[in-house]
């Protein structure tokens, strides 16, 4: 098992999860064939009820909560935080990343949601290959003080360096219209539901205020 950690260089917004998407490859490069297999064989299976711990962005308004064995970088650039598994299990090869974005509003690049998710699929295209869009929808995310934010979601794979990956996209709109959030669960496709009950409680334990 590699002890590679993940070196993060971001090269633009959207860019960030080809790039954790190449961190991902180079682990499972120095990972033994049989042993992916057997992994994603048990991948089915739910994980074990683990202690919480909370990260509390206030620079970005919002925290979330991660199970106490992971690990978060908050380096990689202002406003985003990466949180991947513990090494020496499945869940090393899983990354949740959080993006605060600026809106066009407030210097940022995006007009609305449609622009960001857009920009999303034009950037797999670009960066990956054979990307297939398999969800697309609206969802809402309701704000401390009740407020709603506005979003729409994705979940779509592709493949990068021969690996097939699947991810799990967010975007939301906070009430004040001032930044994004980009929430996103990314890992190899025959690895993906290993952590997907994990995201799942990650995404709703999730608060903007």
């Amino acid at each position: 098992m590699s002890t590679l950690k993940k070196t993060i260089v971001v090269l633009g917004i959207i860019l960030l999860c080809i790039i954790l998407v190449l961190a991902i490859t180079l682990r499972l490069k120095n990972k033994p064939t049989a042993e992916v297999q057997s992994t994603s064989a048990s991948s089915s299976a739910q994980p074990t009820a683990s202690p919480f711990k909370l990260y509390d962005n206030h620079d970005s308004r919002y925290s979330i909560q991660y199970p106490a064995e992971w690990t978060y970088d908050a380096s990689a650039e202002q406003g985003t935080v990466v949180f991947t598994g513990k090494t020496g299990t499945p869940s090393f090869y899983s990354t949740i990343n959080i993006q605060t974005v600026l809106t066009k509003k407030t210097g940022g690049e995006y007009a609305n949601v449609k622009q960001f998710i857009a920009d999303i699929k034009k950037q797999a295209a670009r960066q990956s290959s054979h990307p297939v869009f398999l969800e697309h929808g609206p969802t809402t995310m309701v704000e401390a003080d009740g407020s709603k934010a506005q979003g729409e979601y994705l979940i779509f794979t592709y493949r990068y360096k021969n690996i097939e990956f699947k991810q799990w996209q967010i975007v939301v709109l906070r009430s004040d219209n001032q930044v994004f959030y980009a929430w996103a669960y990314t890992a190899p496709a025959q690895l993906y539901q290993n952590d997907l009950a994990t995201a799942q409680t990650m995404l709703k334990s999730w608060v903007i205020y």
